[in-house]
């Protein structure tokens, strides 16, 4: 579990990093984005029932859970793909018929994608080199991870 708050935090960090220097943001389709925001929305639109919405007066986890389960499912599959698609065991992606890490597998990314046709396609692609930073986040112990965090957030307090 620690591993999950210590890169969760890292990742969340290098995000919020990233999306300031970056100056152009992609392009999205603008009726898909009403399209998905009336399907999220329409139950509370009924001509008859009660409004879902108004039942709650506080926030509602399950509702809420309801409207990301495509997305989880999307990225559940394009996850477990990815993984069969790897030749080798790292982490937590342990496999039998492929035992060990592979070195050559640390150059490229596995990228999952809606196709033409509509179905998830997988690509491998050779990645850049990886910023020296996150080699040596990759190669650091948890514990050295955990101990900078206190040790960023000490500094912040101060």
């Amino acid at each position: 579990m620690s591993d999950l708050l210590v890169f969760g935090y890292l990742a969340g960090k290098n995000a919020a990093e990233f999306s300031k220097k970056t100056v152009k943001h992609s392009d999205f389709d603008e009726d898909q984005v009403k399209t998905i925001i009336r399907n999220a929305t329409e139950i509370l639109n009924r001509k008859s029932g009660a409004n879902p919405y108004l039942l709650h007066e506080q926030f509602n986890p399950g509702w809420h859970e309801a409207l990301g389960l495509r997305n989880l499912l999307i990225t559940s599959e394009a996850v477990a793909r990815a993984a069969k698609f790897r030749e080798e065991s790292r982490g937590a992606h342990t496999r039998a018929d492929f035992p060990g890490e592979q070195k050559e597998w640390l150059n490229y990314n596995i990228i999952s994608k809606k196709g033409d046709d509509g179905k998830m396609q997988l690509n491998k692609v050779e990645r850049p080199s990886a910023n020296p930073e996150l080699v040596r986040i990759a190669e650091s112990s948890i514990e050295n991870l955990e101990n900078e965090i206190i040790e960023e957030r000490m500094q912040m307090k101060k």
